[in-house]
């Protein structure tokens, strides 16, 4: 399964995050967002896409633009994961996460990888067709840091499985 974890280059945060996935999906390739067109995202079977969602109220640049690239990408038969680095209790509904969501669905993608939990309902919980599920792992190095790797190793397990599973 080709694979690529796609993330904004200009955050540090999504990078450190990338790091901890990377032992993970080890024959993923490392791509910026800025880098990419509709075309790239078609050349995988599975997207890992990660943002963060601090400063609400400011947008998330690099992401923004890219979402009509994602959204017009034919991506019928490949699946997407979103990781997201916030305060999980005030980003399920923030625009990039939205803008993710829908953009995906969109373009013909499986969204794979939802966490379920009270915390993250949200409108995209409806979108989705499952109450108390996040569209994505929501990840708080600062606030959450014990939990981190266990919850990367976790989502990582669990995209894997639906990702392969729905392949087949």
């Amino acid at each position: 399964m080709k694979t690529a974890i796609i993330y904004d280059g200009s955050s540090r945060e999504a990078a450190i995050a990338v790091e901890q996935l990377q032992p993970y999906f080890p024959t993923a390739e490392l791509r910026y967002i800025e880098k990419m067109n509709s075309r790239d995202f078609e050349a995988y079977d599975l997207l890992l896409l990660g943002t963060t969602s601090w400063k609400l109220g400011e947008s998330q640049e690099n992401w923004i633009d890219a979402l009509p690239r994602l959204q017009h990408a034919d991506l019928h038969g490949r699946h997407v994961a979103i990781f997201v680095l916030g305060h999980r209790y005030s980003y399920p509904g923030t625009f990039i996460v939205r803008g993710l969501h829908i953009a995906t669905r969109r373009a013909g993608a499986s969204l794979v990888g939802c966490v379920i939990g009270p915390a993250w309902c949200s409108s995209l919980s409806t979108e989705h067709d499952c109450r108390h599920h996040f569209p994505g792992l929501p990840l708080n190095p600062s606030t959450e840091g014990r939990h981190f790797r266990k919850r990367i190793l976790a989502w990582s397990c669990q995209v894997m499985t639906e990702a392969r599973r729905s392949a087949a």
